[in-house]
Protein backbone atom coordinates (compact mmCIF):
# COMPACT_ATOMS: atom_id res chain seq x y z
CA UNK A 1 0.00 0.00 0.00
CA UNK A 2 1.44 3.38 -1.01
CA UNK A 3 1.42 6.36 1.33
CA UNK A 4 -0.47 9.49 0.36
CA UNK A 5 1.89 12.45 0.55
CA UNK A 6 -0.12 15.37 -0.81
CA UNK A 7 -3.61 16.79 -1.12
CA UNK A 8 -3.59 16.05 -4.84
CA UNK A 9 -2.77 12.38 -4.24
CA UNK A 10 -5.57 12.13 -1.68
CA UNK A 11 -8.11 13.64 -4.08
CA UNK A 12 -6.91 11.41 -6.91
CA UNK A 13 -7.29 8.30 -4.74
CA UNK A 14 -10.76 9.34 -3.53
CA UNK A 15 -11.89 9.96 -7.11
CA UNK A 16 -10.43 6.61 -8.21
CA UNK A 17 -12.27 4.71 -5.49
CA UNK A 18 -15.56 6.49 -6.14
CA UNK A 19 -15.33 5.91 -9.89
CA UNK A 20 -14.24 2.26 -9.84
CA UNK A 21 -16.10 0.70 -6.93
CA UNK A 22 -19.86 0.38 -6.83
CA UNK A 23 -21.37 1.67 -3.57
CA UNK A 24 -17.95 2.85 -2.39
CA UNK A 25 -17.66 4.52 0.98
CA UNK A 26 -14.91 7.01 1.80
CA UNK A 27 -14.35 7.40 5.52
CA UNK A 28 -13.17 10.85 6.55
CA UNK A 29 -10.64 11.14 9.35
CA UNK A 30 -10.73 14.50 11.06
CA UNK A 31 -7.12 15.60 10.82
CA UNK A 32 -5.34 18.60 9.36
CA UNK A 33 -4.44 16.90 6.04
CA UNK A 34 -7.95 15.59 5.52
CA UNK A 35 -9.50 18.98 6.25
CA UNK A 36 -7.18 20.70 3.80
CA UNK A 37 -7.88 18.07 1.13
CA UNK A 38 -11.63 18.47 1.41
CA UNK A 39 -11.28 22.24 1.41
CA UNK A 40 -9.35 21.98 -1.86
CA UNK A 41 -11.88 19.48 -3.25
CA UNK A 42 -14.72 21.86 -2.40
CA UNK A 43 -12.96 24.68 -4.30
CA UNK A 44 -12.43 22.41 -7.32
CA UNK A 45 -16.06 21.28 -7.37
CA UNK A 46 -17.32 24.89 -7.27
CA UNK A 47 -15.42 25.77 -10.48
Amino acid sequence: MNAINSNEQMIQKINEVLQTKKDAVVNIVNDKLTISVFSLLEKILRM
